[in-house]
């Protein structure tokens, strides 16, 4: 017992000890803390807004993300710039600010980078303010010193660029785009090069720039470093002697106002318009914003160098379409390739040429012909029954064409077209500046087994669209028309009155058939058949049937010795065909002694709820 008590005394004293020396461990692990603020001290809301020429805007704080490092190179802070306190023990941090990629190469992706060291206190807050600039390099070009020199270059060739090439590398900054800038990462080694496509031969050139020539070129670029290089083309037999006549180099600031001339070309996006009606009423041009400050001036030209828009203004420029252009103005802008010429205006008025930028216009995406109209069967398709037998069994309603273009661009004289309608095989053009016909109730149409067609077709601008409509006449509702029965094939014995069809003479008996094609009814199609009927049987009696196609919906016979005249009224059964059309109704009075007879005064067939 006392060796198992000493044990226990030991192992008590053990954890007691630890514990002790837990809570000292604890208390040496909390040091007082200090914090750092870190600001931007040449960034703000208000940098200018020309700070580069990049696509993406100009870098504000929010921009910008932090790294905050330990002098053992812990990172103790990785985040967007927060102008909240980030609490830090006591010692040296390495703090840097950066905005963007540092791309290997690339059109316009500026890098923006600041650093610093501190030494933050503890039981303090330490400011830290950094000093950001660009980190990486570009280069811009500029096609000729002037605009005859420029024109030289597009009288020779088709299409040219700069390639700027750093190892295997290489990005082109092409002539539609020369107001762009490749960038790359500081310590880097360029070489240039000019491509192009010989107009008259469609030939591909390039040559290889001397760029070692030229003293001030950047061997190798450090951050910041900004070469302009001027190209040349004189006038001579070969189109293919290409030189830098000029290098300008120049260190980018961050807060820097760069010249208007380096922003980026405006683009131009065009927008086909359409009203509240859906219908297509012009084309409108939204110019991006690339000259802030500046009133500046758009002209749009098509491939045959006719000005079809022009628009002036400052930040961004929009063209809208003219509701009440005549047809001879622009309101809609055909498909195929545009040139936008862009000009400062100057408080005199007078303009000075900036650049110019190739676009191209798609046809609208969803020009559409429209075909509407019902019949008899359309309603009863739709679950409309009564208003199926509503219908008059042969008109086609409101049948009607129509294309989703404003009137006034069907007869502008500077876009092609033309609408026309198609019905069961025969064309009819309409006139310029008709997108909607209504035909009127096409009454009395054909019963028959294939559908009446009619089709709708617009050619706008070299698209041709087209749609149509199929609508089936079957015959329904159908009621025998006693005084007017020209559908109707009758055999011997078949006798036509005001008030009855009589099947049988009083002289003769047998069969007595008519037979009529007034109904053509689709497969699957529910129907019933109402009736007034009458027997006047022989000694040996007689039947009554009545068929639609191969179905038999009625049959009636009667015997008697005293010729009574037995009456018959009321409604099948409803009935439908599930393999095929039903194109005929016969009526049939049967085999039977003289005097046998059969009356019909009344026969009708109408749709049923399937």
């Amino acid at each position: 017992m006392r060796r198992i008590y000493t044990i226990l005394c030991n192992l008590m004293l053990l954890l007691g000890m630890a514990v002790i020396q837990s809570c000292q461990n604890d208390l040496d692990v909390v040091e007082p803390q200090g914090g750092l603020h870190i600001t931007l001290n040449n960034i703000s809301s208000s940098t200018i807004t020309r700070s580069a020429p990049s696509e993406f805007g100009t870098p504000t704080e929010e921009m910008f993300n932090v790294r905050v490092e330990a002098s053992n190179g812990m990172v103790k802070y990785n985040g967007p710039l927060t102008d909240e306190t980030i609490r830090l023990i006591g010692g040296t941090y390495t703090v840097t600010a950066e905005y963007g990629e540092n791309p290997i190469l690339a059109l316009d992706q500026p890098y923006y980078i600041g650093t610093t060291q501190v030494i933050v206190e503890s039981d303090s807050v330490t400011e830290a303010s950094i000093n950001c600039k660009v980190g990486n390099a570009l280069v811009s070009v500029r096609f000729g010193q002037d605009q005859e020199e420029r024109a030289r270059f597009d009288k020779f060739y088709k299409t040219y660029a700069l390639k700027v090439k750093i190892g295997s590398q290489s990005i082109s900054i092409p002539d539609y785009l020369s107001n762009a800038s490749a960038y790359f990462r500081a310590g880097s080694n360029v070489t240039l090069e000019f491509t192009g496509v010989i107009k008259d031969t469609e030939q591909e050139v390039s040559c290889e720039l001397d760029v070692q020539a030229k003293a001030n070129f950047p061997k190798p670029f450090q951050a910041a470093d900004h070469a302009i290089v001027t190209l040349t083309l004189p006038d001579p037999e070969s189109a293919t002697v290409v030189n830098i006549s000029k290098v300008e180099v120049e260190s980018v600031m961050l807060d820097e106002t760069i010249p208007l001339s380096w922003l980026p070309v405006a683009m131009v996006i065009p927008m086909h318009q359409y009203d509240n009606n859906g219908l297509l009423v012009g084309t409108n041009l939204i110019i991006t914003e690339s000259y802030p400050g500046k009133k500046w001036r758009a002209v749009i030209t098509n491939a045959a160098g006719i000005t079809v828009r022009a628009v002036e203004g400052t930040g961004a420029l929009q063209s809208e379409y003219n509701a009440d252009a005549n047809k001879d103005t622009w309101p809609y802008l055909p498909h195929g390739n545009y040139k936008a010429f862009y000009y400062f205006v100057e408080d005199d008025g007078s303009t000075t040429f900036i650049s110019s930028r190739d676009f191209t216009i798609d046809v609208p995406a969803n020009l559409k012909t429209t075909v509407t109209g019902y019949t008899s069967y359309s309603k009863y398709q739709d679950g409309d029954i009564d208003a199926a037998n509503s219908c008059d069994r042969l008109t086609i309603y409101e049948p009607s064409v129509s294309v989703n273009v404003s009137p006034s661009l069907l007869t502008n004289s500077n876009v092609s077209s033309s609408f026309s309608y198609t019905y069961d095989g025969n064309t009819t053009t309409l006139e310029k500046g008709v997108n909607s016909k209504k035909l009127g109730n096409l009454t009395g149409q054909t019963v028959r087994p294939d559908a009446h067609v009619l089709r709708a077709d617009l050619t706008f601008d070299g698209v041709s669209v087209t749609s149509q409509k199929e609508f089936i006449i079957t015959g329904l509702p159908y009621s025998l028309n006693l005084a007017s029965h020209d559908e109707w094939i009758s055999s011997s014995g078949v006798e036509w009155f005001d008030s009855e069809v009589r099947l049988g003479k009083n002289s003769t008996g047998g069969q007595s058939i008519p037979t009529s094609s007034a109904i053509c009814i689709p497969m699957g199609t529910y129907f019933y058949a109402d009736y007034s009927v009458m027997l006047h049987p022989a000694t040996v009696g007689t039947t009554l049937s009545i068929d639609v196609g191969n179905l038999t919906i009625l049959s009636i016979t009667e015997n008697g010795i005293n010729h009574n005249d037995v009456p018959h009224s009321g409604s099948t059964d409803k009935y439908h065909s599930d393999n095929q059309n039903l194109t005929t109704i016969t009526c049939q009075n049967s085999y039977g002694a003289a005097q046998t007879r059969s009356y019909i005064y009344s026969l009708s067939f109408k749709y049923a709820k399937p």
